[in-house]
């Protein structure tokens, strides 16, 4: 028994499925990425309230497709693309494994040089956008914003 439909909304598997199913866009190629198109967080990744938790979608994907997810384990991408839902583009692993599979995919925090650096200052000046720099110098915006408030790189 449910307090009220909202509830029973939040807590029905049939409704979660429903949700889930509403909420990304696929293609004709089954091996091609499934798009979550409803809520995300800033890095791109899907939420969906399940059984009352917001969690993200990739992980609810993996649960109603494969199965529990052990404690400990995290549901990562083989496609590396964080709005992907596609059961066959993920796997588990250990905090380790994110961490291995992050930095050999080339994503493992790039520095800048006191070189770097500088240009990403000339470029500010100029009104070139954070988000245009962190593309370019392959980073992400909030490391160009830091270096743009003198928080970071302003010895530089």
């Amino acid at each position: 028994m449910f307090c009220s439909r909202a509830c029973y909304e939040r807590n029905s598997y049939v409704e979660i499925t429903a949700r889930f199913w509403r909420n990304f866009e696929s293609r004709d190629d089954p091996n091609a990425c499934w798009i979550w198109k409803g809520p995300t967080v800033t890095a791109g990744y899907g939420k969906i309230s399940y059984f009352g938790k917001l969690i993200g979608a990739h992980r609810v994907s993996w649960l109603m497709s494969k199965g529990d997810i052990p404690k400990g384990m995290h549901v990562l991408h083989r496609c590396d693309n964080p709005p992907c839902v596609n059961p066959d583009h993920l796997f588990l692993g250990t905090n380790r494994d994110n961490i291995y599979d992050r930095n050999r995919k080339g994503r493992g925090g790039k520095k800048l040089t006191n070189e770097s650096a500088a240009h990403i200052k000339q470029l500010l000046e100029k009104g070139t956008t954070q988000t245009a720099i962190a593309r370019m110098m392959g980073v992400n915006q909030t490391l160009i914003s830091a270096v743009d408030r003198g928080v970071a790189w302003k010895h530089v």
